[in-house]
Protein backbone atom coordinates (compact mmCIF):
# COMPACT_ATOMS: atom_id res chain seq x y z
CA UNK A 1 0.00 0.00 0.00
CA UNK A 2 2.64 2.36 0.34
CA UNK A 3 3.55 4.80 -2.30
CA UNK A 4 6.66 7.22 -3.41
CA UNK A 5 5.52 10.77 -2.51
CA UNK A 6 5.36 11.92 -6.08
CA UNK A 7 3.60 8.66 -7.17
CA UNK A 8 1.14 9.97 -4.68
CA UNK A 9 1.00 13.26 -6.33
CA UNK A 10 0.78 12.02 -9.59
CA UNK A 11 -1.93 9.72 -9.41
CA UNK A 12 -4.05 11.71 -7.03
CA UNK A 13 -7.12 12.89 -8.66
CA UNK A 14 -10.76 14.97 -7.58
CA UNK A 15 -13.01 12.39 -6.95
CA UNK A 16 -16.83 13.34 -7.16
CA UNK A 17 -18.86 10.06 -7.66
CA UNK A 18 -18.05 8.04 -4.16
CA UNK A 19 -19.29 4.37 -3.44
CA UNK A 20 -22.24 3.94 -0.60
CA UNK A 21 -19.89 2.68 2.16
CA UNK A 22 -19.00 4.09 5.19
CA UNK A 23 -15.29 5.11 6.08
CA UNK A 24 -13.53 3.66 8.68
CA UNK A 25 -13.17 5.54 11.68
CA UNK A 26 -9.49 4.62 11.90
CA UNK A 27 -9.05 5.72 8.60
CA UNK A 28 -10.62 9.47 9.78
CA UNK A 29 -8.64 9.74 12.24
CA UNK A 30 -5.91 9.33 9.88
CA UNK A 31 -6.56 12.04 7.94
CA UNK A 32 -7.22 14.34 10.52
CA UNK A 33 -3.64 13.30 12.29
CA UNK A 34 -2.04 13.89 9.06
CA UNK A 35 -3.46 17.62 8.95
CA UNK A 36 -2.44 17.68 12.65
CA UNK A 37 1.03 17.62 11.78
CA UNK A 38 1.60 20.15 8.67
CA UNK A 39 3.58 23.08 9.16
CA UNK A 40 1.63 26.25 10.28
CA UNK A 41 2.64 29.68 10.44
CA UNK A 42 4.30 30.28 14.38
CA UNK A 43 3.22 26.36 15.20
CA UNK A 44 -0.54 28.17 15.64
CA UNK A 45 -2.04 25.52 13.84
CA UNK A 46 -5.26 27.94 13.09
CA UNK A 47 -7.48 24.73 12.20
CA UNK A 48 -10.70 23.38 13.09
CA UNK A 49 -11.72 19.95 11.40
CA UNK A 50 -15.78 18.94 11.94
CA UNK A 51 -16.11 15.64 10.50
CA UNK A 52 -19.94 15.36 9.43
CA UNK A 53 -21.05 11.69 8.71
CA UNK A 54 -24.78 12.45 9.06
CA UNK A 55 -26.41 11.70 5.84
CA UNK A 56 -29.45 14.35 6.62
CA UNK A 57 -27.14 17.36 7.58
CA UNK A 58 -24.94 16.72 4.46
CA UNK A 59 -27.82 16.86 2.24
CA UNK A 60 -29.04 19.92 4.08
CA UNK A 61 -25.75 21.48 3.24
CA UNK A 62 -25.67 19.90 -0.47
CA UNK A 63 -29.68 21.86 -0.52
CA UNK A 64 -28.09 25.44 0.87
CA UNK A 65 -25.79 25.28 -2.01
CA UNK A 66 -28.37 24.29 -4.29
CA UNK A 67 -30.37 27.33 -3.09
CA UNK A 68 -27.32 29.58 -3.20
CA UNK A 69 -26.72 28.77 -7.06
CA UNK A 70 -29.86 30.81 -7.95
CA UNK A 71 -28.52 33.89 -6.17
CA UNK A 72 -25.13 34.37 -7.44
CA UNK A 73 -23.64 34.97 -10.94
CA UNK A 74 -23.17 33.01 -13.95
CA UNK A 75 -20.13 30.55 -13.53
CA UNK A 76 -20.06 30.70 -10.01
CA UNK A 77 -24.19 29.29 -10.14
CA UNK A 78 -22.61 25.92 -11.98
CA UNK A 79 -19.80 25.55 -9.39
CA UNK A 80 -22.26 25.68 -6.38
CA UNK A 81 -24.90 23.05 -8.18
CA UNK A 82 -21.97 20.76 -9.27
CA UNK A 83 -21.13 20.88 -5.20
CA UNK A 84 -24.24 20.43 -4.44
CA UNK A 85 -24.18 17.05 -6.40
CA UNK A 86 -21.31 16.33 -5.39
CA UNK A 87 -22.53 16.78 -1.44
CA UNK A 88 -25.92 14.62 -2.04
CA UNK A 89 -24.23 11.49 -2.78
CA UNK A 90 -21.11 11.81 -0.18
CA UNK A 91 -20.89 9.70 2.73
CA UNK A 92 -18.77 11.90 5.03
CA UNK A 93 -17.51 15.41 4.68
CA UNK A 94 -15.00 17.52 6.47
CA UNK A 95 -15.61 21.19 6.78
CA UNK A 96 -12.23 23.07 7.88
CA UNK A 97 -12.23 26.44 9.64
CA UNK A 98 -10.04 29.08 10.54
CA UNK A 99 -9.53 29.42 14.48
CA UNK A 100 -7.88 32.86 13.46
CA UNK A 101 -5.77 32.88 16.31
CA UNK A 102 -2.26 34.01 14.61
CA UNK A 103 -4.51 37.37 13.32
CA UNK A 104 -6.25 37.82 16.55
CA UNK A 105 -3.06 37.17 18.38
CA UNK A 106 -1.00 40.14 16.22
CA UNK A 107 -4.16 42.48 15.23
CA UNK A 108 -2.85 44.94 18.02
CA UNK A 109 -0.15 45.65 15.46
CA UNK A 110 -2.82 47.30 13.42
CA UNK A 111 -4.28 46.25 9.95
CA UNK A 112 -1.11 45.72 8.08
CA UNK A 113 -0.10 42.74 10.43
CA UNK A 114 -3.44 41.26 10.62
CA UNK A 115 -3.75 41.07 7.02
CA UNK A 116 -0.54 39.85 7.21
CA UNK A 117 -1.50 37.05 9.58
CA UNK A 118 -4.78 36.02 8.12
CA UNK A 119 -2.67 35.44 4.76
CA UNK A 120 -0.48 33.00 7.62
CA UNK A 121 -3.20 31.27 8.33
CA UNK A 122 -5.11 30.64 5.00
CA UNK A 123 -1.23 29.31 3.59
CA UNK A 124 -1.37 27.23 6.95
CA UNK A 125 -5.02 25.61 6.45
CA UNK A 126 -4.81 25.18 2.82
CA UNK A 127 -1.12 23.25 3.27
CA UNK A 128 -2.77 21.23 6.28
CA UNK A 129 -5.86 20.02 3.51
CA UNK A 130 -3.70 19.18 0.83
CA UNK A 131 -1.80 16.71 3.55
CA UNK A 132 -5.72 15.20 3.70
CA UNK A 133 -5.62 14.72 0.32
CA UNK A 134 -2.61 12.91 -0.17
CA UNK A 135 -3.28 10.93 3.24
CA UNK A 136 -6.96 10.16 0.99
CA UNK A 137 -4.85 9.00 -1.94
CA UNK A 138 -2.49 6.25 0.00
CA UNK A 139 -5.61 5.46 1.95
CA UNK A 140 -7.64 4.70 -1.43
CA UNK A 141 -10.24 7.42 -0.52
CA UNK A 142 -11.32 9.67 -3.32
CA UNK A 143 -11.75 13.30 -2.70
CA UNK A 144 -12.90 17.12 -3.54
CA UNK A 145 -12.09 20.09 -2.39
CA UNK A 146 -14.72 22.40 -2.13
CA UNK A 147 -13.61 25.79 -1.97
CA UNK A 148 -17.14 27.17 -3.42
CA UNK A 149 -18.81 26.33 -0.16
CA UNK A 150 -17.81 29.35 1.47
CA UNK A 151 -20.31 31.25 -0.35
CA UNK A 152 -22.75 29.52 1.74
CA UNK A 153 -20.79 29.98 5.23
CA UNK A 154 -23.21 31.59 7.63
CA UNK A 155 -26.19 29.17 6.57
CA UNK A 156 -23.41 26.12 7.14
CA UNK A 157 -22.29 27.80 10.32
CA UNK A 158 -25.67 28.15 11.30
CA UNK A 159 -26.15 24.58 10.65
CA UNK A 160 -23.67 22.69 12.38
CA UNK A 161 -23.35 25.50 15.06
CA UNK A 162 -19.82 27.27 14.67
CA UNK A 163 -18.58 30.67 14.30
CA UNK A 164 -15.48 30.61 12.79
CA UNK A 165 -14.50 31.29 9.32
CA UNK A 166 -15.15 28.76 7.19
CA UNK A 167 -11.84 27.95 4.31
CA UNK A 168 -13.40 24.59 2.75
CA UNK A 169 -15.66 21.53 2.42
CA UNK A 170 -13.13 18.33 1.92
CA UNK A 171 -15.54 15.30 0.25
CA UNK A 172 -14.20 12.23 1.43
CA UNK A 173 -15.35 8.61 0.14
CA UNK A 174 -14.29 5.35 -1.62
CA UNK A 175 -14.21 6.09 -5.35
CA UNK A 176 -16.82 4.75 -7.82
CA UNK A 177 -14.75 6.61 -10.54
CA UNK A 178 -11.24 7.21 -11.92
CA UNK A 179 -11.05 10.19 -14.09
CA UNK A 180 -8.33 10.95 -16.07
CA UNK A 181 -5.41 12.90 -15.45
CA UNK A 182 -6.59 16.18 -16.27
CA UNK A 183 -3.77 18.26 -19.01
CA UNK A 184 -1.18 20.19 -16.75
CA UNK A 185 0.79 23.13 -18.03
CA UNK A 186 4.15 22.86 -19.29
CA UNK A 187 7.01 22.79 -16.31
CA UNK A 188 8.85 25.55 -19.00
CA UNK A 189 5.50 27.82 -19.04
CA UNK A 190 4.71 27.74 -15.14
CA UNK A 191 8.67 28.56 -13.91
CA UNK A 192 11.59 30.47 -14.57
CA UNK A 193 15.21 30.12 -13.48
CA UNK A 194 17.01 32.87 -12.64
CA UNK A 195 20.98 32.69 -11.76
Amino acid sequence: MKKCLLEIINSRRTIRKYKNKKIDREKIKLLLKAARDCQSAHNTQPWEFIVIENKRLIEQIAKLLHGKSKNVHIGFNILLKEASKILMQTPLIIAVYNTKELSEKFSFLGKKYKKLCKLYEIQSIAAAIQNITLTAEILELGLAWLGISVFCEKDINRLIGRKSSLMAILCVGYPSEFPEKPKRKDINKISRFIR
